[in-house]
């Protein structure tokens, strides 16, 4: 049975295990694909799933160095998938390379940008402030545990000057200036002076640039690895769901992309939500998820089967040249130059050179001798002229004391050109 290996990378600790889940949540629930049906699903994806559709939370992210896995039968082609994110990508940082698959799925989120991130969580708390009637500074917070899954005890152990400003914020406001870039231009504070409000901007940006570096050596990891793949790449944008929570927030999925992945044929960009996200204050959490997204998951299994498939072609016309493996090509670079080197000290090349002489000689002589008689055949077997009219010549005096003509010099015959213009009464010609 063909198999094809798909490798869903992510910087993160959760896109890969949501992307994932996604996609299988669709094959095997939802029955998007008839013909696919799903043999088998790890422990650890299945712990994904049940923490989306039934206790509606988070994937979290799974054991170093296990990752999660499904396999998936679709006619008689064998999908294997598997996941590589986080502290996955520093346990096999070396060897990346070769864990990637025949189509590779990069999992990408706007929070793992500082400059999104930090327009994200003001924009998180300025919603939940117009629409949940929450304070600046707890608005702010419960963003900043909503995006970033930093706690409030957290922030007061690590962070305590941060947390001692927000805490003081009062009666303060956000507001939202869609004209302006600048985060805290775009979200500025009302009822607090500018003077008070500069250091929380700059706490705030240092936080979510220190998020953004716990992920950026492995988003340069992919960036080095994926760039010499070959292989069909599907990038996964996530987010997708809070951006109707964030209100100022756009997001551009291709530059998003291209900030990790270099252009290159065969991408394909997927950004439709993955989950089902509801804000309201009505039961113990904020944010509440109602399940995945029957659309994401078939549009991302329909990437992996166009992309095999388009691979496929590719390999079978343009590529499908037979190359020997590595084995193979050790022992031939080993033979090659010995078979020459014995050859040369044996005499092999001159008994070759003359065998090859002597079979040209003898296909020229057979070319000759065939030639030859061809001529020969055609001249004696060709066929009668037809008769032809002969018109009437004039008669010219012939010359009664001719005289022999030198060599060379033309004898004027009148009569015998008449002679031979008459045809025969055999249908030849004299």
């Amino acid at each position: 049975m063909n198999e094809t290996h798909i490798t869903i990378l992510c910087a993160g600790k959760i896109e890969a295990s949501a992307a994932h889940a996604a996609m299988v949540n669709a094959i095997n629930v939802h029955r998007i694909d008839a013909r696919a049906q799903v043999e088998l699903i790890c422990d650890p994806l299945g712990t994904q799933i049940r923490n989306v559709e039934v206790d509606r939370n988070w994937p979290q992210p799974t054991i170093a160095g296990g990752g999660e896995m499904a396999v998936i039968r679709r006619g008689g082609h064998r999908y294997t998938t598997r996941t590589i994110a986080g502290v996955d990508l520093k346990l096999n940082r070396t060897s990346l390379q070769r864990l990637l698959g025949d189509v590779n799925v990069l999992a990408l989120h706007w929070r793992h940008l500082a400059a999104l991130g930090i327009q994200g969580v003001l924009a998180r708390a300025y919603w939940l402030q117009q629409r949940l009637g929450m304070s600046a500074g707890d608005s702010l917070l419960e963003a900043l545990r909503e995006i970033y899954c930093i706690s409030e005890e957290q922030l007061k152990k690590d962070r305590p000057k941060f947390y001692a400003r927000t805490s003081s914020l009062g009666d303060a406001r956000f507001d939202i200036q869609l004209a302006e870039v600048a985060p805290a231009l775009r979200y500025p504070l009302v009822g607090v002076s500018e003077r008070e409000a500069a250091p929380l901007y700059r706490d705030l940006e240092d936080l979510v640039g220190s998020e953004c570096n716990k992920v950026a050596p492995e988003l340069h990891l992919l960036t080095d690895v994926l760039k010499h793949s070959s292989a069909p790449l599907i990038v996964q944008i996530e987010g997708s769901e809070e951006l109707p929570f964030c209100p100022g927030l756009s997001i551009d999925s291709v530059k998003l992309s291209q900030s990790v992945v270099t252009p290159r044929p065969n991408v394909t960009y997927l950004a439709e939500p993955l989950v089902h996200l509801r804000l309201t204050n009505d039961g113990d959490s904020i944010d509440d998820i109602e399940g995945f997204s029957v659309r994401a998951g078939e549009d991302l299994w329909n990437a992996v089967t166009t992309a095999r498939s388009v691979n496929s072609l590719l390999s079978d016309d343009v590529v499908g040249r037979w190359q020997p493996s590595r084995g193979a090509a050790s022992i031939a670079a080993v033979a090659l130059p010995t078979a020459l080197v014995v050859g040369a000290c044996m005499g092999w090349f001159t008994m070759a050179l003359a065998t090859i002489g002597t079979l040209i000689a003898t296909g020229c002589e057979v070319y000759l001798i065939g030639r030859m008689l061809s001529r020969k055949s055609l001249t004696v077997m060709a066929r009668p002229q037809p008769e032809a009219t002969v018109p009437a010549l004039a008669t010219a005096p012939q010359a009664t004391n001719a005289t022999p003509q030198s060599k060379g010099e033309s004898v004027e015959m009148p009569q015998a050109i008449l002679d031979r213009m008459k045809p025969a009464t055999n249908g030849s010609h004299v």
